[in-house]
């Protein structure tokens, strides 16, 4: 008989692991009408056990040999390229026509979540991606993207 616990397919062995305290219900499907979204785990009939808090197995199984990490964010620091335009002169540089226009990797925000930086777009107009990612002090990822306009002078 095919045992499911929370929706879950488990062996029967594992049935004395769960918290008797917090079963909910317990069904006996035996006709192939009520199996037969089992498919072939339902032949020999499915014994359904669904928990109040819908976690029995994992309340009360605790695996061995096992760590759990939960990583807080990874920083590597690199150094980009970024041109120094004086903008009063006229530059020597004929075209400027970078793939990556900015690259700020020390960006802190304030205590509202906002900071601002600046930067000079390529010489090629037409739209470009901005691409902002980050991490918090908690670990926790952020990911935004915006499109902004060059046009021609």
């Amino acid at each position: 008989m095919q045992v499911v616990l929370d929706g879950m397919y488990i062996e029967a062995d594992q049935i004395s692991m769960i918290n008797v305290q917090d079963i909910a219900s317990i069904e006996v499907l035996r006709s192939i009408g009520n199996t037969a979204i089992y498919g072939m785990y339902g032949g020999n009939g499915v014994l359904v056990i669904t928990s109040k808090s819908g976690e029995a197995l994992s309340a009360s199984y605790t695996p061995t040999g096992i760590v759990t990490i939960v990583p807080k964010g990874l920083h590597v620091n690199r150094n980009f390229y970024k041109p120094q335009y004086n903008t009063a002169q006229k530059q020597e540089l004929r075209r400027d026509l970078r793939t990556t226009i900015a690259w700020e990797p020390n960006l802190v925000t304030e205590k509202n979540g906002k900071t601002k930086f600046d930067f000079f777009t390529s010489d090629e107009p037409g739209t470009y991606k901005i691409t902002i990612e980050g991490i918090d002090m908690e670990g926790k990822i952020a990911h935004l993207e915006y499109l902004i306009e060059v046009k021609p002078q």
